[in-house]
């Protein structure tokens, strides 16, 4: 990984979005990590793992490409955002191309999946000091 670093950074061998909580252990014993999907990229290099990964995505963003910062932009970008497929980034990209990424250790921060609107709100809550939402008896 070109450029100098603080800290130790890591080459990923494998990306394995979310295994079964049995499966996950033997991984971590042997000093694998979590993923807290905080990506640190240049654009350009992210744009190559996702063109290596998910050519046909990167490919969908062509007719907006050449929009930028015209006034077709917000309805080219419409009509791009409109007919994407939906994917998973971490399944669809990063785990088919751990080879291109590293990985930094880090310590006491806390994780939350947030994939569900009431996730977030409770997350929401919780930052703010307040109580959860409990279930009526």
């Amino acid at each position: 990984i070109a450029g100098a670093w603080p800290g130790t950074l890591r080459r990923v061998r494998r990306f394995w979005e979310k295994p079964p909580a049995a499966v996950a252990t033997a991984p971590e014993a042997r000093g694998g990590l979590w993923n807290s999907f905080v990506i640190v990229a240049r654009a350009g290099a992210l744009l190559h793992l996702i063109g290596s990964a998910a050519p046909a995505l990167l490919a969908a963003f062509d007719p907006l490409r050449s929009r930028l910062g015209t006034a077709w932009e917000n309805a080219a970008a419409r009509r791009v955002y409109g007919g994407l497929p939906a994917i998973d980034v971490s399944r669809d990209v990063l785990e088919r191309r751990p080879g291109m990424l590293a990985v930094r250790p880090v310590s006491g921060i806390g994780w939350t999946d947030l994939g569900e609107p009431a996730r977030v709100a409770a997350a929401r809550r919780q930052l703010a000091g307040e109580p959860a939402l409990s279930a009526a008896p």
